[in-house]
């Protein structure tokens, strides 16, 4: 009987006081990514955190109208408080093959001979500037503030 008791004690306990480190709030975030003024969309959007550690990154794939709404990288809709960078990607392929195809296409019709993947060089038609691409070339930074629904335009 003791046992018993000791152990719905400590369970009780454990579950009051909690185990493991606490997460930090996440916040609603939606928003609408532009080029100029006009949606950028069918882009995946990242944010990746200015200081190293800081907080979780978010991401969202961005829609044809570049509406998006963020998720934290540890599963949570939204987005935690802080300065992040703005990265941007080309969303992926449901079928790679056939980006690799499209590609190998595309340099070949240039008049490049056999496509090599691997020398591709940046694409002349991107939706948005190379820079884009990484976190340390980035000029955009934007923040994420403390409260509730928030809603981000980002121009880039």
């Amino acid at each position: 009987m003791r046992l018993l008791l000791s152990t719905i004690i400590s369970g009780f306990l454990l579950s009051a006081v909690g185990c493991g480190p606490s997460q930090a709030t996440v916040y609603s975030v939606k928003g609408k990514l532009t080029k100029g003024g006009a949606p950028l969309g069918d882009v995946h959007l990242d944010l990746s955190p200015t200081a190293t550690g800081d907080h979780t990154f978010a991401s969202a794939d961005v829609g044809p109208d570049g509406t998006f709404e963020l998720k934290c990288s540890d599963g949570r809709m939204g987005a935690e408080a802080g300065s992040y960078k703005v990265v941007l990607s080309n969303k992926a392929s449901a079928d790679p093959m056939e980006e690799m195809k499209k590609m190998r296409d595309k340099m070949e019709d240039s008049g490049r001979g056999p496509a090599d993947p691997a020398k591709a060089g940046a694409d002349p038609n991107a939706k948005f500037p190379a820079e884009y691409g990484s976190k340390e070339k980035s000029p955009k930074t934007v923040e994420i503030l403390a409260e509730g629904d928030q809603t981000l335009v980002i121009d880039i």
